[in-house]
C-alpha cells in the first residue's frame, strides 16, 4: 500500500529570498566587465642603447666639454637590460597607449648625466614667499625619479600625446615631443625638473624625434637664441618633483642636445 507524501508549498518569505538572489545575480551579470577589461595595461621595458652627441666632466664646479650642449653624457653610451634592472639604463617603455623613451639612474653603477644651465634666456619668476632656490650653473646627477627618469613622450602639434608613441612614428618622419627629467638636489630635499613642454610650461619648447630607421631614433633640441627654436628648457623646483603651489619657476635656459637611440 503506497503512502502519499504531502508536498508543502514554499512560504512567501522563501520565494522572496529566492527572487532577491536571482535579481542580484542578474544585476551582477549585467554590470560585470569582461575579465580582460579589469587587467591593468601590459607594461614592457625594451632595452636600448642611447648615445648623446656631447660628453663632458665637471671638476670643482667647472664643466669641461668639447661642445656647448645643455645635456651631456659622462662619456660613452647608456644601455638598458630589463633582465638586470629597470631602474637604471636606457629603455623604450610601453604601457597601454604610451610608448616612451626613458633614461634612468638609481645612484648605482657610477654613471651620471650632465646639465649646463649657463645660458639664461628668460629670468626666473619665483620670489616672495617662495624665493628662487637654484644655486648652481652646472650639475652632474646620478639619480632620477625612478618611475620615469629622463622621459621623452612623442606628441602631436598641439602637445597632446601621440598615440602609439615612439613606434608610431614612420621611418623618416619627425614629430614634436615633450621631455622632462626629475632629479634630487644633492644638498637638500628638493626635486628639480627640466622641462621641454610649451603646452604646459610656457616659454619652453618641444624637442623633436626623428625615426631614422626601423629600430633607430634621434631626439634633439636646437641651439639658437630665438624663442621659436627648439632648444629652450624650463627649470622648476618642488619638494616632491610635482607641480603645485610649492613649485618655483627657476628660469628658462638654452639647452641644445642630440641623442641617438638604437633598439
Amino acid at each position: 500500500m503506497s503512502q502519499r507524501v504531502p508536498v508543502t508549498a514554499p512560504s512567501r518569505r522563501a520565494w522572496t529570498v529566492v527572487a532577491s538572489a536571482a535579481l542580484c545575480l542578474l544585476v551582477a551579470a549585467a554590470t560585470m566587465q569582461p575579465l580582460d577589461a579589469a587587467k591593468p595595461p601590459a607594461t614592457t621595458y625594451t632595452g636600448v642603447t642611447a648615445t648623446f652627441r656631447c660628453s663632458g666632466s665637471i671638476v670643482n664646479g667647472v664643466l669641461t666639454s668639447s661642445c656647448p650642449d645643455g645635456i651631456l653624457s659622462d662619456g660613452g653610451s647608456y644601455a638598458g637590460n630589463p633582465t638586470v634592472s629597470t631602474t637604471r639604463g636606457a629603455f623604450i617603455w610601453t604601457s597601454g597607449s604610451y610608448d616612451d623613451f626613458m633614461l634612468k639612474f638609481d645612484g648605482i653603477g657610477g654613471r651620471r648625466l650632465l646639465f649646463d644651465f649657463s645660458t639664461l634666456v628668460q629670468a626666473a619668476t619665483c620670489g616672495g614667499k617662495l624665493p628662487c632656490r637654484k644655486d648652481f650653473t652646472v650639475l652632474a646627477i646620478t639619480q632620477t625619479l625612478l618611475e620615469q627618469g629622463l622621459l621623452v613622450r612623442p606628441a602631436t602639434a598641439d602637445g597632446s600625446d601621440l598615440a602609439g608613441g615612439m613606434h608610431a612614428i614612420a621611418v623618416g618622419q619627425t614629430v614634436p615631443a615633450k621631455l622632462k627629467v626629475n632629479f634630487p638636489d644633492p644638498d637638500s630635499t628638493l626635486w628639480w625638473t627640466v622641462r621641454y613642454n610649451p603646452r604646459d610650461y610656457a616659454g619652453s619648447s618641444f624637442v623633436y624625434v626623428t625615426r631614422t630607421g626601423t629600430n633607430t631614433w634621434r631626439v634633439e633640441a636646437g641651439g639658437y637664441l630665438v624663442a621659436e627654436d627648439k632648444g629652450w628648457a624650463e627649470l622648476v623646483a618642488s619638494p616632491d618633483g610635482s607641480a603645485g603651489r610649492t613649485q618655483t619657476h627657476e628660469g628658462w635656459y638654452l639647452m641644445p642636445f642630440s641623442l641617438t637611440i638604437v633598439q
